[in-house]
């Protein structure tokens, strides 16, 4: 199994939009931030025994336009629309992907699905989808729900569902795959990314808390369960 982290490209720390400024007072004015995410994304994935990438994108809240301005200025805009200056990155992004996915056989990808409409899981879910054409070397792509969206766990953003993001994607016809988890290593997993706990979840116990919840929501048989969506061709 390979894990890449897309955005895992260090920010101009001399150029930092007032949103920027605001998360990186949040998470307590860190040297490096993408250096610690990058090494808790390395704990992770050892601790999961995976094979991972990390690539040089940076994340929405570092990029900006031609003229110098934050092409997303407030936290209201990182869930809306992409702004259209990012469509060639969704061609780059398919550049990066399509190499480590179309050479192998038979190769299953998983996307996020872009529940609570976050502008980089957006971009990422296009880019995936873009990766069905050809179909003789497309892989075969399921989308994952986002969490903790998905579990309307994230509050300063207008609420969403997985049912909304299904109809994003402009086609009715879905295949639903519900896999029977073993939830420690997640949660193990999950808190390893320390410096994103006091945003997202406040302490580990509520992490586990959200984790536990919602697993065992989507479960009818087993005790937690995780769903795989992919749409039917």
């Amino acid at each position: 199994m390979l894990v890449v982290t897309i955005f895992a490209g260090d920010p101009d720390l001399t150029r930092l939009s007032p949103l920027a400024e605001e998360m990186h007072a949040a998470w307590g004015h860190p040297p490096a931030p993408y250096a610690t995410r990058r090494a808790e994304d390395r704990a992770a994935m050892r601790h999961l025994g995976a094979i991972f990438l990390h690539l040089g994108f940076r994340e929405a809240l570092y990029r900006f336009d031609a003229g110098a301005d934050p092409l997303y200025p407030d936290e209201g805009s990182l869930f809306d629309r992409p702004h259209p200056a990012d469509a060639p990155l969704v061609t780059r992004l398919e550049a990066a992907l399509r190499p480590l996915v179309c050479g192998l056989d038979p190769a299953t990808l998983y996307a996020p699905l872009a529940v609570g409409r976050h502008v980089d899981h957006q971009l990422v879910s296009q880019a995936a989808s873009r990766l069905l054409s050809p179909p003789e070397a497309a892989p075969d792509l399921w989308y994952y729900e986002d969490f903790p969206y998905a579990a309307g766990l994230v509050p300063r953003h207008a609420p969403d569902s997985v049912e909304a993001a299904l109809d994003r994607h402009g086609n009715d016809g879905w295949r639903l795959d519900d896999v029977a988890i073993d939830l420690a290593p997640k949660v193990e997993a999950i808190a390893c990314y320390s410096s994103q706990m006091p945003t997202l979840f406040g302490d580990e116990p509520t992490l586990i808390r959200a984790v536990q919840d919602y697993a065992a929501s989507l479960s009818t048989s087993q005790p937690y369960t995780e769903r795989f969506w992919q749409r039917s061709h």
